[in-house]
């Protein structure tokens, strides 16, 4: 008598149907996959072309919720970041500017200015450990003038609060020395001279 060698059919059938899930489920989830990333990618160009059209035409509210959305599609875009901070900062929601310049200063710590930015941010919601720091680290890495001036007597106002008035006293001599000072930078030389360790909303009028 002859040994049947063929497979028992239940077990072909479940061959055949494993053959089929893996046609219909498995190849095209690999499909699916670099459709879903095309489109990723088509969403973010998209998006950052409109941000970018928005800021230029100066209409930051329309910017920045596109900066968000195409930060958030693609988190290492140190551009987007850039943008997205300096709007914020301009529109004086500093708390919400503060994260962008982070992720800018550890995609692209390079980038002038960025740890000035950092510091005002932090200064203007009392982060002043965190501003004292990151306003010494931009210290002399500027492009922006105007912002080199504000970061500096911010600058000075937090060293001279933690108890470096002597430091406080060079930093404004150094960089307000020429011309007439504005008034409030007159009040810093003052504070930082009398050792008085306070910022100047602190002072009782």
């Amino acid at each position: 008598m002859l040994i049947h060698q063929s497979m028992p059919r239940s077990k072909t059938l479940s061959l055949a149907l494993l053959a089929i899930l893996l046609m219909f489920c498995i190849s095209p989830v690999s499909v699916l996959g670099a459709q879903i990333l095309e489109q990723s990618a088509e969403n973010f160009d998209s998006l950052a072309h409109s941000a970018a059209a928005a800021r230029e035409a100066g209409h930051p509210g329309d910017a920045i919720p596109l900066y968000q959305r195409a930060v958030t599609l693609r988190p290492d875009w140190a551009e987007g970041w850039w943008y997205l901070g300096t709007l914020l900062y301009d529109a004086d929601h500093f708390r919400e500017a503060i994260p962008a310049f982070q992720r800018v200063s550890e995609l692209a710590p390079q980038v002038p200015d960025v740890f000035n930015f950092l510091g005002l941010c932090e200064f203007e919601v009392g982060e002043y450990d965190s501003a004292l720091q990151h306003l010494q680290q931009g210290r002399g890495t500027k492009e922006d003038e105007q912002l080199a001036r504000v970061a500096s007597y911010h600058l000075a106002l937090l060293m001279n609060r933690s108890g470096q008035s002597d430091q406080a006293l060079d930093v404004l001599s150094h960089d307000f020395l020429q011309g007439t000072p504005p008034d409030q930078v007159v009040f810093a030389f003052g504070l930082a001279f009398l050792h008085v360790s306070l910022l100047p909303t602190e002072v009782d009028a």
